[in-house]
């Protein structure tokens, strides 16, 4: 699929299995899953109504140019690829109106469109309810997710490319997601990211959960509403004193790259919910960078598996049977928020288990790499080998070039 990807619209059909639309009180519509499913496992895989990328390389029929989209009622302007979408949608609707009604259901917020009507047997396509549906369901992605991830010092090389996917514009927003999304041309492929039960709905967030600063008025300005998840909860009833106190532990995490058990006891206390059930973001991104810090300087490895276990804890997963020095058995009981840093940490988790002469807690590691990459990085696993066992054996030579 990825080879053909690189050309443009792959010749895949859309899977939806799992998964069915329902109401959802206070939100309009959701997905909810009609069986239980495992992490890692196919929630749906849709092709896009509409898809276009800013590439010269690119199928014609695809390819498009940056523009502006400008909404002259909310005065919002969208640079990128979305603009291209009015008109392929509006021909599309002319060229074949059964399609027209799993695009128009789509959410179009306080616009009221006008009754459907036939002038001479040619329907009447309104196309300010086609602008209204873009702004607000368009994607913007990457050709794949993979070259992506695995490019980012390349990023500026990758195409950038956008989507409308009406099944997966369903999907309402939460900073403790269920459900990652991968894509491969114009396929969108969503993977749970925890064990699912039955009749569950399904979630992503809309925006990097990580950057808490302007999560909320992304959430405002582009969509309209203010998230109201455990996360977003906890930080409104949070006093602004217990932040300061918090801050001021972290910059000493950040600025140290060290943390004694003592420390991460008074900033514990300093949060009401455990990890487990409402991640600590902050916490994740000083620890990520502490653990990158101890991976990159001095291939320590007592720090590196410290804060990577850290890092994995405040963004709630919960992990047992191992210990600092060495030992025990792997054992992840719950997962937490699927992060775009997940892969690399369980990698160097990886490799300083490995180093250490602990096979089996690497080999465990490796496993929960491989879950990683499938779910957050590439939707499939297929070509997990070859992107990471050379990148991985690099790191860990380097690694103990370091050492010695």
């Amino acid at each position: 699929m990825y080879r053909y990807a690189k050309l443009g619209p792959v010749d895949f059909a859309t899977y939806d299995t799992p998964v069915e639309v329902r109401q959802v009180e206070g939100k309009g519509r959701g997905l909810f899953t009609n069986k239980s499913v495992k992490c890692g496992e196919l929630l749906a895989c849709e092709k896009a109504f509409s898809y276009v990328c800013a590439s010269e390389k690119g199928s014609p029929d695809t390819s498009a140019a940056f523009g502006a989209l400008i909404n002259l009622t909310t005065n919002r302007v969208k640079i990128g690829t979305d603009a291209a979408h009015i008109s392929n949608v509006y021909q599309k609707l002319i060229d074949n109106p059964s399609r027209a009604h799993s695009f128009l259901d789509s959410y179009h917020g306080t616009y009221e469109p006008g009754p459907e009507t036939n002038e001479d047997g040619t329907p009447i396509v309104d196309s300010f309810l086609i602008e209204r549906i873009v702004s607000l369901n368009a994607f913007g992605c990457p050709v794949t997710s993979k070259d992506q991830e695995l490019s980012r010092k390349q990023a500026g090389e990758i195409s950038t490319s956008s989507g409308i996917w009406p099944l997966a514009a369903y999907i309402n927003h939460s900073c403790i997601a269920n459900c990652a999304r991968t894509f491969i041309g114009d396929m969108m492929i969503m993977r749970a990211t925890q064990d699912i039960p039955r009749n569950t709905e399904i979630t992503w967030c809309y925006h990097d959960p990580t950057n808490r600063v302007d999560l909320q008025k992304s959430l405002l300005e582009n969509w309209g509403f203010k998230c109201t998840c455990p996360v977003c909860t906890e930080e409104g009833f949070t006093g602004k004193d217990i932040k300061a106190q918090r801050n001021k532990y972290l910059a000493i995490l950040n600025s140290t790259h060290k943390a004694e058990d003592t420390l991460f006891g008074q900033l514990n206390q300093l949060y009401g919910p455990p990890a487990k059930e409402v991640p600590r973001f902050e916490v994740f991104l000083a620890c990520y960078k502490a653990a990158m810090y101890w991976l990159l300087s001095d291939f320590n490895l007592t720090l590196m598996l410290r804060f990577t276990k850290k890092a994995l804890e405040a963004l709630g997963f919960e992990i047992e049977g191992i210990n600092e020095s060495g030992g025990g058995k792997l054992v992840v009981r719950k997962r937490g928020a699927p992060v775009p840093e997940l892969p690399r940490l369980w990698q160097i988790s990886m490799m300083a288990w490995k180093a250490k002469g602990q096979f089996k807690l690497a080999e465990a590691a490796k496993k929960h790499l491989k879950m990683a990459y499938l779910v957050v990085v590439a939707g499939e696993d297929e070509t997990f080998k070859e992107d990471y066992d050379l990148t991985i054996k690099n790191a860990f030579l380097g690694g103990i070039r370091k050492k010695n």
